[in-house]
């Protein structure tokens, strides 16, 4: 579902699945879904769609945000899959950061890498050539005038306790709430300010690795 053609229910069943995959009380579901075949399609795509976009399906050209965050809660898993740590390789990290540039750089992707450099998937070149670029992608940022009032960050709580089904139905139907919400004037500022507040994160992440 998460390859369909409309974006709510892309979105939707994306959001889901990252909350499912961060509630380490499941985990016999966890793991069903750590190894299913469905999870390394969605990635094998996404890092198709980031070196080489014009190689991926039309259905998933949207849906590389969602993408980037299945990637995130599989890498913070206690146990990584070993098909994701084949995947992000070397090669795959250095063609993904060569084909990024200021126009399409999204928060998602930002903490992604975020999340490899954690992981120790980035080696000193690679951090170097996304410090660079994600001060390029600030500087056009507030450039562009993003410094204008932030407006309130919504938030949806996805650490509650299920304690029932029906709490897990109702927790997920927030977190689906949530993801439509989005539709205001303010749609395109918040986006921008969330991009900033990850790449500020990047910056000083890497900075305290480097004085290590």
């Amino acid at each position: 579902m998460i390859f369909s053609q409309d974006s709510r229910v892309a979105e939707n069943c994306g959001a889901c699945l990252s909350v499912i995959l961060g509630w380490e009380r499941f985990g016999k579901e966890k793991a069903v879904i750590r190894e299913s075949k469905w999870s390394r399609l969605i990635l094998e795509e996404f890092a198709v769609a980031l070196t080489a976009p014009g190689l991926t399906s039309r259905s998933f050209t949207n849906q590389q945000k969602i993408a980037a965050n299945i990637a995130v809660s599989l890498l913070k898993l206690s146990q990584v899959p070993v098909w994701l740590t084949s995947l992000f390789d070397g090669s795959l990290i250095t063609g993904i950061v060569a084909n990024l540039s200021a126009r399409n750089v999204t928060a998602e992707v930002v903490d992604l890498f975020s999340e490899l450099m954690a992981r120790n998937y980035l080696n000193q070149d690679q951090i170097a050539g996304l410090h660079s670029l994600f001060q390029v992608c600030r500087r056009h940022a507030y450039g562009g005038g993003s410094q204008a009032q932030q407006p309130p960050e919504q938030k949806v709580e996805t650490t509650a306790a299920a304690r029932s089904t029906d709490d897990v139905r109702a927790l997920l139907l927030g977190v689906m709430l949530n993801q439509r919400a989005g539709g205001s004037p303010c749609t395109l500022q918040m986006e921008q300010q969330k991009l900033l507040r990850q790449i500020d994160s990047f910056l000083q992440q890497s900075t305290r690795r480097e004085q290590r």
